[in-house]
């Protein structure tokens, strides 16, 4: 699935940038938020410094879990756009739907909560959710998109969770094309541009 994704962002113009995480891909380690918001860092320094990639040609890009990643970055570094697919404003509020009457916030340990960071995000952000979205419910990313900063988008494609990509292919990459030439991350003159890919 995620090659398929990748290849049609590709379509775009886009150079892909798909950095594995520890815990991850039989890579050592365990996937805690301080863990993967290193990794993160990590890729994007690499395109930075050994790629030489201009801060305004980098998309962050973020998937379900991988949204919170995402937005942990970007509300530290520059970069060209955000977008986020499928995003929770937090772990927590999912696991408080899932199980109401448990302390949720008192046990768990890596809470993902991008709704505390994600108006220290100063990149334009398009958010990509489903109605039909039954992990992550769309009033979750409708209230993270409330939260964020003025300069942000929501589209919402059909799908679910997983299949949105191929479900409704048309309206899903039209919508990321349509935002970054708005915002001048993907010039139609090359169409060229580094695209960091949280999962």
């Amino acid at each position: 699935m995620n090659i398929a994704h990748y290849a049609e962002l590709r379509k775009l113009g886009l150079n892909v940038l798909a950095p594995e995480y520890h815990g991850f891909g039989g890579l050592e380690g365990l996937p805690t938020e301080s863990i993967l918001a290193a990794d993160a860092q990590a890729a994007y320094d690499y395109l930075r410094k050994a790629r030489s990639v201009p801060a305004s040609r980098i998309v962050i890009y973020g998937w379900s879990l991988g949204s919170a990643v995402a937005v942990t970055l970007a509300s530290q570094i520059e970069a060209g756009a955000l977008i986020l697919e499928g995003a929770p404003s937090s772990l927590i509020a999912i696991g408080q739907l899932q199980y109401p009457f448990f302390p949720i916030r008192l046990i768990m340990r890596n809470p993902f909560e991008s709704i505390r960071k994600i108006d220290r995000v100063r990149a334009p952000i398009l958010f990509l959710h489903s109605p039909e979205d039954a992990v992550i419910p769309i009033a979750e990313g409708r209230r993270l998109y409330a939260a964020a900063p003025l300069d942000k988008t929501f589209v919402e494609v059909r799908g679910g969770h997983v299949d949105a990509t191929t479900a409704d292919t048309e309206r899903f990459y039209g919508a990321i094309r349509n935002f970054l030439g708005a915002h001048r991350v993907l010039p139609a003159e090359d169409g060229a541009s580094g695209a960091h890919l949280p999962r």
